[in-house]
């Protein structure tokens, strides 16, 4: 009998009953063969063996196969979504099809569509606004708190019953016996001590009792209501502070030094928040976050009290609570009523039963943002007509913004079997090439992106590859006389050959991968999960790949690890602090439950954009102009209407030349009471404003850099 998982390009590895078996999810089959019994169990269900041997496909689902007392266990790397989650994907992606006019979609459609009130048209980029009503609304924590005052002294003075209790002690110290003791004393010879002329000496009785008895049905209803309290506040706790993270998007700044154009992202993503209600909204969070701590301040003192731990392993009580004399009469109790009810009837979340499982959504979501993001530094693709998305892919689009260029197109990751996408940025160069003898109108050329002609030359602001010369060609060779196709494409051909083989340009080239699977929720599974997906995407072809990941550092639950908590959120980038190198592939927390996500994106931008100009002559932030700093300072370029530098030096540890940013920092937003480790490493990240193009640190105020090649 052999076990063997055949990957989607027919790649077999045999697997073992002796150890676990990691797989991805939906990457195959299970090839069963030479079974000697007829049937076979798969998690408990027993399933017919034809002619020796069947199939089974890896789903989302770990499997247990038990095969000729065999049993092999296949560990799928992946936790399921919540049905909110894929709900909020398939309502995208539902959005998205909706502004499709024949199949495809031009920017202008898009970004309209991020703006509209149409339900049906609106395409939503986070589902911020319905998780802080979700919090705000549906929590009174005010009253919750005011109930949660009378809870200590119930744990501290309960009411309780005296039950009887019958149990076997010794004559000499039993004071109280019943009926019942001389009939057990009968018919147990073995707590006899002997028989006299008068009569039966017993050695033990049967002893009634009456003890203090905890355990009634109020106090067990108001131990199931701390917990269910408890579990809640906590959960609201980290909610909160990540609303109010997520809240100040300080990403206004000024793209044009002569129009002060601004792109406020906040304005479509906190759709219907202005300055004002945003800071109206801080400071409800912020007065929550206040009951919240003292409610869990209060509900931490009842859990350390002897009432607690005694119920601690009681049936917990369920459903509307009785209307006993206790909780109606009692000063104390009836505020364990009040509040049961108070958090029974919240407003009750809509079911999403009907949610699909998510296929290509994310990846589409993925693609989406990133064309969003490139608004921020204001690349646009206004030169070109041309349709962003035909279907669910991307139109082979170039972007442009002052002197950089970037290629955005579509990438399939076959041994993932994903949708992905890559850019190419460079920076825009003038290219000359004389037409004459051959005629090229001055009307198709104007379509194409990044070419003009002026007197007889074109002029072309990057390097084509061999597809777009070849497409360049077809569109120009439209309007030449047939006699003349022949010579003229052959001349051309070599012409735009010549002038391209000759220019020396450097690219910035980097795949994104998104990954749709939510990883699993545990430190081994997740680095097993990494290294798998690594093994299968080329990563020769880039200077960097970023998988993009669903899951956020602050939904790990059992994995304490801050290190591999720090790996999910990494650029790639050593640091030595948490032990990591430098890597080439980063791994980006991309989603629409994160208002971050765009900005992260952003981060990636313009470290491409500061690798490439090695002229510091334009600010990648606002567009003014760079100056150069002179003497000990000329390797610092300042821009003087927003105040961000780009800094090159050199590592003192490993010697390396790296450059790094400085700025101003925005406002702090970190609330005091942070006990998750992944909320930590995401307000670190957002400390320091998504500008940082290395692993930072701060000391007096100021900004210092982490070598990004060894960490120090």
């Amino acid at each position: 009998m052999v076990v063997a998982f055949v990957n989607r390009k027919s790649e077999k590895k045999v697997l073992s009953s002796e150890v676990t078996n990691y797989i991805l999810p939906n990457s195959g089959n299970l090839a069963c063969r030479e079974i000697k019994a007829p049937l076979i169990y798969v998690n408990g269900d027993s399933y017919k063996v034809d002619k020796g041997s069947i199939t089974i496909p890896v789903n989302e689902s770990s499997i247990e196969l038990e095969i000729d007392d065999k049993i092999f266990v296949i560990h799928v790397l992946c936790r399921r979504y919540a049905n909110e989650l894929k709900f909020d994907y398939n309502a995208f992606g539902a959005a998205f099809k909706n502004n499709l006019i024949q199949g495809k979609m031009d920017e202008k459609i898009l970004f309209e569509a991020f703006e509209t009130d149409d339900d049906n048209l609106k395409i939503p980029l986070c589902t911020f606004n319905r998780k802080f009503d979700s919090i705000t609304k549906n929590y009174d924590v005010e009253a919750i708190s005011k109930c949660t005052d009378k809870l200590p002294h119930i744990f501290n003075k309960p009411k309780q019953h005296l039950k009887q209790v019958n149990d076997v002690r010794p004559a000499a110290v039993v004071s109280r016996i019943g009926q019942e003791a001389i009939r057990h004393l009968a018919s147990h010879s073995e707590h006899w001590k002997g028989i006299k002329a008068s009569g039966l000496i017993p050695e033990r009785l049967l002893a009634r009792t009456l003890e203090d008895d905890c355990a009634i049905y109020e106090n067990l209803a108001t131990k199931t209501m701390v917990d269910k309290l408890y579990h809640e506040m906590k959960m609201l706790n980290e909610e909160n502070i990540d609303c109010y993270m997520q809240m100040n998007v300080d990403d206004g700044h000024a793209v044009s030094g002569e129009q002060k154009i601004y792109f406020h992202a906040r304005d479509i993503l906190l759709k219907g928040m202005d300055d004002e209600a945003v800071a109206f909204n801080q400071l409800l969070l912020e007065e929550q976050q206040k009951y919240i701590f003292e409610i869990l301040e209060k509900l931490g003192k009842c859990r350390s009290t002897s009432l607690y731990r005694t119920l601690k392993k009681a049936k917990p009580v369920h459903g509307k609570l009785k209307k006993t004399n206790i909780f109606m009469m009692d000063k104390y109790y009836k505020y364990v009523y009040e509040l049961w009810n108070l958090l029974e009837n919240r407003q009750k979340v809509a079911p999403y039963d009907t949610a699909q499982d998510i296929k290509g959504e994310y990846a589409l979501f993925c693609k989406t943002l990133f064309i969003f993001a490139l608004r921020y530094f204001q690349f646009r693709s206004e030169d070109q007509p041309g349709d962003v998305f035909v279907d669910d892919k991307l139109g082979n689009i170039n972007y442009s913004f002052d002197r950089w260029n970037l290629v955005m197109e579509n990438a399939w990751i076959e041994g993932l079997d994903i949708d992905g996408f890559a850019t190419q940025m460079s920076i825009k160069s003038s290219i000359k090439i004389k037409c004459s003898p051959i005629n090229i109108s001055p009307e198709l050329t104007a379509k194409y992106f990044g070419v003009k002609l002026v007197d007889d030359t074109l002029l072309f602001d990057r390097v084509l590859d061999n597809k777009e010369q070849e497409n360049f060609i077809k569109r120009v060779k439209t309007g030449w006389p047939k006699n003349k196709q022949k010579n003229w494409t052959s001349e051309l051909k070599q012409k735009l050959y010549t002038a391209f083989a000759n220019v020396d340009i450097k690219y910035e080239k980097a795949l994104f991968v998104p990954w749709k699977y939510l990883l699993p929720d545990n430190t081994e599974d997740i680095k097993e999960t990494l290294r798998q997906i690594k093994a299968k995407v080329d990563l020769a072809k880039y200077d960097k790949v970023y998988l993009l990941i669903a899951s956020r550092p602050n939904e790990f639950s059992n994995v304490e690890d801050g290190k591999v908590l720090s790996s999910l959120l990494s650029y790639g980038k050593a640091n030595a602090a948490i032990e990591r190198k430098k890597d080439n592939v980063g791994v980006i927390p991309i989603g629409l439950n994160d208002i971050n996500s765009y900005r992260r994106y952003t981060k990636i931008l313009l470290e491409q954009m500061i690798a490439l100009d090695a002229e510091r002559k334009t600010c990648p932030i606002c567009g003014d102009m760079l100056n150069l700093g002179r003497g000990d300072q000329k390797n610092i370029a300042t821009c003087h209407t927003c105040g961000f530098q780009i800094i090159n030096t050199k590592c003192s540890h490993c010697g390396q030349d790296y450059t790094f940013t400085r700025y101003i920092l925005p406002k702090s937003t970190t609330m005091a009471n942070v006990a998750n480790a992944g909320f930590k490493i995401i307000a670190e990240e957002h400390k320091f404003g998504f500008k940082n193009i290395t692993d930072v640190f701060l000391e007096d105020g100021n900004i210092h850099p982490l070598c990004p090649h060894c960490g120090k």
